[in-house]
């Protein structure tokens, strides 16, 4: 893994001594200013360790740790200064989250030893992350692919609001997109505990008992209990119970932002035929927009509405079973002989999807023909 050091003080000729002494020991770039550490930053992703100067013109020592640690929160913070009270090293470790303070004149190979302490912890962190967004991600989905035959149509939902996740993530600064994105692959679940056809009423606002309505209210928390069993995913839990719960029951502007997201986005799904909503789609929402965050709604539709980007290209394959393959999407409806749905079109077909339908075609049989295009759209 390629590291990188970052230097930050207006004081250039320490700069270079330090430049000079560890040169061959580190990859390192330097900056005079806070601003320009922060341009750094947010141009090389490589950057792993910073250490910073306190007293600098404009933008401060704690000010810019801090604004780094907005952009990346990964990257290990550490403080260089001849500013030594007692006052700035609390501040630091506060509201810098600094790892190590060293004061001014330091020796270099005490420095030198806490840079690589902080590449090392670097590694641990982002070693840490990977685990949890690529082995926890590919065991969460294998089991969704697995239940998304439960519900073929809400699960091909949750496809679509995933696609606009991402378009979503960077115009809304959301820093850690595997969240928005775990959340919004579990938004079905709540669906799975629930009678089909009181969903089906629900969604044509048809008048419901009280019964009925508890167990509309009843079923995020539900799911927010299971989740809460998987380690790392409480904070998913309570963003899917959020997303999914009842619009009368919270004050909307208190979630958190996933949550907030995937309540425009979820709603939004159900009144969009296609992967591209259009105006109209935004429209039949406006009339209860009390029920998301004005602000957050409009910065979505229009986003949404300007991103339809390049149409891409594809080719399409009408095959049977035994032609299907990882990675095709479903371009036409499977379902079962006795007309029962399994899986919506949009869905791109895993191998869990494939072997799966070859079960269920031994048993049961399912549709002789079916329309995939060879990459997902």
């Amino acid at each position: 893994m390629t590291h990188r050091l970052l230097l930050i003080d207006d004081d250039e000729n320490l700069l270079k001594g330090l430049m000079r002494q560890y040169r061959k020991r580190f990859d390192l770039v330097i900056a005079t200013s806070g601003q320009d550490a922060l341009d750094l930053i947010k141009q090389d992703p490589t950057i792993s360790v910073v250490v910073s100067d306190m007293r600098m013109p404009g933008m401060d020592g704690l000010a810019t740790l801090k604004a780094i640690r907005d952009i990346n929160p990964d990257i290990i913070r550490m403080m260089l200064t001849g500013n030594a009270d007692q006052q700035t090293a609390v501040d630091a470790v506060n509201e810098g989250a600094i790892f190590r303070f060293y004061n001014k004149p330091c020796d270099n190979e005490i420095l030198a030893k806490g840079i690589e302490d902080g590449f090392k912890l670097y590694d641990t962190l982002t070693a840490e992350k990977i685990l949890l967004e690529k082995t926890l991600a590919g065991t969460v989905k294998f089991l969704l692919d697995l239940l998304s035959f439960s519900n073929p149509e809400a699960f091909a939902r949750s496809a679509k609001v995933r696609g606009w996740c991402k378009k979503l993530a960077t115009p809304l600064e959301i820093k850690e997109t595997w969240r928005l994105d775990f959340a919004a692959m579990m938004l079905p679940l709540a669906d799975l505990i629930l009678p089909q056809n009181l969903l089906i009423r629900k969604e044509r606002g048809e008048q419901l008992s009280e019964d009925e309505l508890e167990s509309l209210r009843m079923a995020p928390l539900t799911i927010q209990q299971m989740l809460k069993q998987i380690p790392r995913l409480e904070d998913i839990a309570d963003i899917v119970a959020f997303a999914n719960a009842s619009h009368t029951d919270m004050d909307v502007h208190a979630l958190p932002l996933e949550a907030k997201i995937l309540r425009i986005l979820s709603d939004l799904s159900k009144r969009t035929a296609k992967d591209q909503p259009q105006e109209k789609s935004f429209q039949a929402l406006v009339k209860n927009i009390q029920d998301y965050d004005e602000a957050l709604f409009a910065k979505i539709q229009k986003t949404l509405l300007e991103s339809k980007g390049p149409e891409k290209k594809y080719e399409t394959m009408v095959v049977g079973l035994a032609g299907l393959r990882p990675g095709h999407t479903l371009l036409s409806d499977i379902y079962t002989e006795d007309e029962r749905m399994l899986l919506s079109h949009g869905c791109i077909l895993s191998p869990t999807h494939i072997q799966k339908l070859k079960a269920i075609a031994r048993s049961i049989g399912i549709s002789k023909e079916i329309t995939v295009a060879k990459i997902g759209y």
